[in-house]
């Protein structure tokens, strides 16, 4: 009777198992709207590549992706200037809003912030009306993707996504115990930025 109650949980777990193992991998946060459609785009051989001439900002988003996904081909990804044909993940600025949060900042999906990933079968773009919702944008895209070296792919996808809370931060206490390095707080800050977090608070 334990043998048949045992092998009746591993069924269960078993099964509750696999459609979590051909699902997408998870995002966080959690993107306020995505729509999974079939197919694949194979990552391997595209460049990155800007609608609009870069700026610092946009081309720091560009080489975060660059250094992403590196990492996962093991080659070297190119960034290309804008102007450049072929299939591409694409970098699209389409607004001159600031890249840093200021007084009276705003949530919602018109936020400066806000950004959307279109993954189809022959490339990926993502849009923004700043570098810094561009930036926000490679983060999520670089979570996108499953596999790797030759054989990482995006799923097929259209994503929106935008801060529900204008002010998102973390405050470090430096009055007590060992002071941090410098490096210890840029990775720190790297690691926070990479969750979407716009505020450290020393």
């Amino acid at each position: 009777m334990k043998e048949k109650i045992r092998l009746s949980l591993w069924c269960v777990v078993v099964l509750a198992w696999l459609p979590a193992r051909a699902d997408h991998r998870p995002l966080l946060p959690r993107p306020q709207q995505v729509d999974y459609g079939s197919g694949v785009l194979p990552v391997n051989g595209l460049p990155i590549r800007f609608v609009l001439p870069a700026t610092v900002q946009d081309r720091f988003a560009a080489e975060q992706l660059a250094a992403g996904l590196s990492g996962i081909l093991h080659v070297r990804v190119p960034v290309q200037e804008a102007g450049a044909a072929g299939p591409a993940l694409v970098l699209n600025r389409t607004g001159d809003a600031t890249e840093v949060p200021s007084d009276n900042e705003v949530a919602g999906p018109e936020s400066r912030e806000a950004y959307s990933i279109k993954v189809t079968g022959s490339g990926a773009e993502i849009r923004a009306g700043s570098s810094a919702g561009l930036f926000y944008g490679v983060q999520t895209l670089l979570q996108m993707v499953e596999g790797e070296a030759g054989q990482a792919m995006l799923p097929v996808a259209d994503l929106r996504d935008w801060p529900a809370l204008a002010y998102r931060g973390f405050m470090m206490d430096f009055s007590h115990g060992q002071q941090l390095r410098v490096s210890e707080i840029e990775r720190q800050i790297e690691l926070l930025a990479q969750f979407k977090a716009n505020q450290y608070y020393f």
